[in-house]
């Protein structure tokens, strides 16, 4: 239980660092505003700092007392949303793939195209012309590799905030 009488300052904010940005924000603006300690200290230690798509329990129960089965339904719509992100997640996952894999024989067949040129204008005595579209070729190899990889490692979850609503 809480104690209602806290002995230390804000008590629960011992490990701000653990809590996320928009709840150190709630916490600030808490310890910022011109009530008095007392009701503060009771604010925060009564805080519950909870999230998901499913609300705390005490919650359902009062939603279920409002209408019944409300907390089926709510946590049948959790189970839904839970769903489709998976669904949203593995088609986004199969859609890097295929461009991954488009990328990689587009540039396959640049370089291929490249070396065949410069082949047949160094065969043709024209070895200058003939070192650039190999290096052409070289260098359009690397590049996309090289520019694939950052592309398809990154973690679009928490690096792409379009794909996302800001909580």
């Amino acid at each position: 239980m809480v104690d209602p009488k806290p002995n230390n300052e804000l008590k629960e904010t011992k490990n701000k660092d653990d809590l996320a940005p928009l709840d150190k924000q709630i916490v600030d603006q808490i310890q910022k505003s011109g009530m008095p300690k007392e009701t503060k200290d009771e604010i925060i230690a009564h805080l519950e700092m909870y999230r998901g798509p499913i609300p705390h329990p005490d919650i359902l129960e009062g939603y279920q007392k409002l209408y019944p089965n409300a907390a089926k339904e709510i946590i049948d719509n959790g189970v839904d949303e839970s769903k489709h992100r998976r669904k949203l997640e593995t088609a986004r996952q199969k859609r890097r793939g295929l461009l991954a894999w488009t990328s990689l024989i587009v540039v396959s067949i640049v370089t291929i195209l490249c070396i065949c040129i410069s082949a047949y204008l160094i065969v043709n005595n024209h070895s200058a012309a003939g070192s650039i579209f190999g290096g052409i070729g070289v260098f359009t190899l690397f590049g996309g590799v090289v520019g694939n990889i950052d592309e398809l490692t990154k973690n679009d979850d928490l690096t792409n905030s379009s794909d996302h609503y800001n909580q």
